[in-house]
């Protein structure tokens, strides 16, 4: 009989505390990711070692619900809410696991227990009115949304449910206008663009749903808050494993990603993403040649795999000591490894667009203009795709194209960045428009007084006056 058999018809593990016996949950860790398994298992001894705590059972709660042990985790919060009823951040996670076993009813009882404990907290309401709407009560979902709303009015979460109620009450125009400050604030933000586009279209706008639909893809927009996050802390995998370790590279973080690293390499050895690992930590501690050298033998191990073969052209780019930009040779080498890269894998978007970069730093500007092509039409929302596309149209003498996409990326994506505004500004100097060129110039300073560009600007400008 399975482990998870025994859980679900009653049986358990007991342990004594206080004089009476406690039943720990006992989830099936047959099939579970190794770290999963290691995590919950950690968790389970901390509640056998103290029983009495709330934080304990809590963070077997929070195993249990963030690695897919739904019913577990009700057992786990609701030992702690007998220990302790005064968490609401419990009862709402206890609401958040019974969403997820489909008990709607159990799950609003939860989250309005936690609402009568936490007056303030936007994301409490809003997420009730999303269950609520779920739960075929649609005055009660609009009510606890109005609350959100009231709460925080700028909350980008709260403004989408109740943008999302306004498409259920036939009044979709209402959550266009509601959405638009979102829009604007972020065009490139494909959670909102999803929604808005449905309201769009629900409005009769059909030609600008399509736009934002086409630009949002169909990715299921998200709803997180703090503290589903902070139950997500404990999730595992293999993929959010190697999130980690990146997050703690960037963050210049060694010691850190070091022993990430390890624990990965520990529990997923057969995983060739921990290798990939290893070139970049190498790269991370300075040693350039020796992540070189890494990364070649992995490409030769995996041949078919085109990871290596972009950070290896990122390696390329970087520039020698004491040097500003990369040598010529090194460029031409890049190049060869992106291309090698993104005929592995053509979606590869990143490796596309420095291979972009790589000609145009090779001042190859046709096939910098064709990757970045591509680029802007697999990520339309990416505004630095459009600019370097713009810089490189630019350069290649094709100044009224640069113009042209500069203006679609304001029109989809809001006022221009420094980058944008600074090529503007050149190209209207190459086009004779002095005066739209000191506008962009104007704005320019108005906005990034420090941007390198505006010297040259300046005097290019006064030159073709002159």
């Amino acid at each position: 009989m399975s482990i998870r058999l025994i859980a679900l018809l009653g049986l358990a593990i007991s342990v004594l505390s206080c004089s009476k016996s406690v039943d720990l949950p006992s989830p099936d860790l047959s099939t579970a990711d190794p770290l999963v398994a290691d995590i919950v298992q950690r968790s389970l001894r901390k509640v056998e070692a103290n029983p009495a705590s709330p934080t304990a059972w809590n963070d077997l709660g929070r195993a249990c619900y963030a690695n897919g042990f739904p019913a577990e985790a009700d057992v786990a919060f609701s030992r702690s809410l007998e220990l302790e009823a005064s968490q609401p951040k419990v009862w709402y996670l206890r609401g958040m696991v019974r969403r997820d076993e489909y008990d709607l009813p159990g799950s609003l009882a939860d989250f309005t227990t936690a609402m009568k404990l936490d007056a303030t907290s936007p994301h409490l309401r809003w997420r009730a009115a999303w269950v609520a709407m779920e739960n075929s009560e649609l005055p009660r979902a609009v009510e606890l949304a109005d609350e959100a709303m009231r709460l925080a009015p700028n909350d980008r979460n709260a403004r989408r449910v109740r943008a999302r109620l306004y498409l259920e009450s036939d009044t979709p125009e209402k959550g266009v206008a509601l959405l638009e400050p979102l829009r604007q604030q972020n065009p490139a933000d494909r959670d909102v663009l999803w929604l808005l586009s449905r309201l769009m279209r629900a409005s009769g706008q059909g030609a600008d749903a399509k736009q934002w639909a086409d630009a949002a893809g169909t990715a299921t927009p998200l709803y997180s808050d703090p503290w589903v996050q902070w139950a997500m802390a404990f999730k595992a995998n293999p993929r959010m494993q190697s999130r980690r370790i990146l997050t703690m590279l960037e963050q210049g973080n060694l010691a850190g990603a070091d022993k990430a690293l390890n624990r990965f390499l520990n529990f997923y050895p057969d995983d060739r993403n921990g290798p990939l690992l290893e070139g970049l930590m190498l790269a991370g501690k300075g040693l350039p040649d020796a992540a070189t050298e890494h990364f070649e033998q992995l490409a030769v191990t995996y041949p078919d795999w085109a990871a290596p073969w972009q950070q290896l052209g990122m390696l390329r780019m970087r520039p020698a000591a004491g040097a500003r930009t990369p040598s010529q040779a090194a460029l031409s080498a890049a190049i060869t490894d992106f291309t090698k890269a993104i005929e592995l894998d053509a979606d590869l978007t990143a490796a596309r667009a420095t291979l972009g970069q790589a000609h145009a730093m090779a001042r190859q500007w046709g096939p910098a203009i064709e990757q970045f092509e591509v680029c802007v039409e697999a990520e339309p929302l990416m505004r630095p795709h459009r600019t370097n596309l713009a810089v490189a149209l630019l350069q290649s003498g094709r100044g009224d194209d640069a113009l042209a996409v500069l203006d679609a990326a304001d029109v989809m994506l809001g006022d221009s960045p420094p980058p944008a505004l600074a090529t503007r500004a050149r190209a209207e100097i190459k086009r004779g428009d002095l005066d739209a060129a000191q506008a962009a110039l104007v704005r320019l300073v108005e906005v990034a007084p420090g941007h390198p560009s505006i010297p040259k600007i300046r005097a290019a400008l006064q030159k073709a006056r002159s």
